[in-house]
């Protein structure tokens, strides 16, 4: 038996699994033959990356601490292959409803249903339709963030031969793991108080929020109830598929970044470049504002104040420091190497009308916050939080709307590159997310972007009143293309 010992980033991530569903028209693909590849190509996976194949192991404070793994788990690990054909919907018509969410519920679309033992580092399932399939790699968060997902796609579709590995050699391959995931398990001395003071003053801006009544959540027909009851679980959620356009989208971020630069040179002549925005910075920030006039608006009730100027809500999304570390990792590393960052800005910014002035001041936000807080210092400063008593969800702020970018999970999405895992099928229709552990509030996911198509698709999981004026909000409508429901 091996142990892959995790990192602290790895050991602090949710205990929770990422619920990766693709969706493929077989036509008249024979099943047998596709599952013959699937499970070809999963065994292929797990001999490259045999800690995919083993069992989380929790330590006394509840946390993931290592992944064991035994050559007789590498050599039996299958995919669960499950025939669907006389489900009420065929995979048309769960295509042409979008593959919106409400369609793949309920459905037993779950791997960890198959009686697995313990936590796995990942299970895969099969699910196939009259005329589809849909695959679904649930993929624990302790092992990989997303952006291992890509790699695990990327080597399910090489191809390559299974390896055989005895346990000398297993033994061998966990250490050589844990040494590099040890990267991300110590601060190198960065004082941890970097990451504390900027929590500290973030939760004041949030207790500010509290005292005051004037912001309150909408309801459905429009009205708004004053109350001091802002419970993200009050109702119950609701999952939707905003479905933008990329030309529309690509071509807003250029203009915004037109500005930026007149403004630069207007104010210095000798100044003639300046950083620019990006198309998710854009689609974040258009998504904040639209969230925040479905989920609030400016009440009638008087407290004394005119203004909301100091009242502030804030969004989190999360940072790749793949790049930023002092050595940079691989582009194919596996394991967490992601961090929440949290921006804040006052709600009458984001209660205004959607127009190129207020986008660009929103999106200035998320760039700013994104930029200030990687570095490899801060990123060591938060390590050594983390590994010291104070949890980081002592300090960290709780954000209205919680952004996860999927948008690299599936690269080949975006550069036309043929992915297809081996099973003969071609490049997946769509990826979602399957359902979610815990209720987490308010959240959005950015899919992967589709250049086939010219669309960016975004699984938004909002409290069913607010979806009900997110998906009318008229702000939307410029980059909207539909919403599948």
């Amino acid at each position: 038996m091996a142990e892959f010992r995790l990192s602290t980033l790895d050991q602090n991530a949710p205990r929770t699994y990422l619920r990766h569903a693709l969706c493929f028209s077989s036509n008249d693909k024979e099943p047998a033959v596709i599952a013959e590849r699937l499970q070809r190509a999963a065994k292929s996976l797990v001999s490259e990356i045999p800690i995919l194949a083993g069992t989380i192991t929790i330590n006394a404070h509840k946390k993931p601490s290592s992944v064991t793994v035994t050559p007789t788990q590498v050599k039996e690990f299958a995919a669960v292959i499950k025939h669907l054909d006389d489900h009420a919907q065929s995979y048309q018509d769960i295509y042409q409803g979008g593959f919106a969410p409400r369609h793949l519920e309920d459905i037993g679309l779950d791997p960890l249903a198959n009686d697995l033992k313990g936590e796995p580092s990942c299970a895969i399932q099969a699910n196939f339709f009259d005329g589809g399939l849909i695959l679904v790699i649930y993929l624990h968060h302790a092992v990989a963030g997303i952006n291992g997902m890509s790699t695990i796609l990327r080597l399910m579709s090489e191809g390559l031969p299974p390896r055989k590995l005895n346990n000398d050699e297993l033994k061998s391959e966990a250490i050589v793991v844990s040494r590099a995931r040890s990267r991300l398990s110590h601060g190198f001395g960065a004082p941890a108080f970097l990451t504390l003071a900027r929590g500290v003053r973030q939760r004041q801006e949030q207790s500010i929020q509290r005292r005051h009544k004037q912001i309150y959540p909408v309801n459905g027909d429009g009205t708004v109830t004053a109350s001091d009851n802002n419970n993200l679980n009050a109702t119950s959620s609701r999952s939707a598929i905003f479905v933008f356009r990329l030309e529309i989208l690509l071509q807003t971020t250029e203009m915004l970044n037109s500005r930026r630069i007149l403004r630069v040179n207007s104010r210095n002549s000798a100044t003639t470049t300046t950083d620019s925005l990006s198309p998710r910075e854009v689609l974040i920030a258009i998504l904040w504002q639209a969230y925040t006039r479905a989920r609030y608006r400016s009440s009638p009730i008087k407290t004394g104040r005119t203004h909301n100027d100091d009242l502030r809500t804030s969004i989190s999304f999360p940072l790749d420091l793949r790049p930023t570390l002092i050595s940079p990792l691989s582009t194919h590393w596996l394991g967490n190497a992601s961090l929440p960052a949290y921006a804040a800005s006052p709600f009458s910014s984001l209660l205004t009308p959607t127009n190129l002035s207020t986008l660009e001041h929103t999106a200035s936000i998320i760039y700013t916050a994104a930029s200030a807080q990687n570095s490899d210092l801060l990123i060591r400063s938060r390590i050594n939080l983390l590994n010291s008593s104070a949890a980081e969800r002592d300090w960290a702020p709780t954000p209205q709307l919680v952004v996860h970018d999927w948008a690299s999970s599936v690269p080949s999405m975006m550069e036309g590159q043929v992915m297809d895992l081996g099973l003969g099928v071609g490049m997946p229709d769509a990826v979602r997310r399957i359902g979610r552990e815990v209720d987490a509030g308010d959240e959005v996911v950015l899919l992967p972007v589709n250049r086939r198509t010219g669309v960016w698709e975004v699984q938004i999981e909002v409290q069913e009143r607010s979806m009900r004026s997110l998906v009318n909000d008229e702000g939307l409508r410029p980059w909207l293309w539909g919403v599948f429901e």
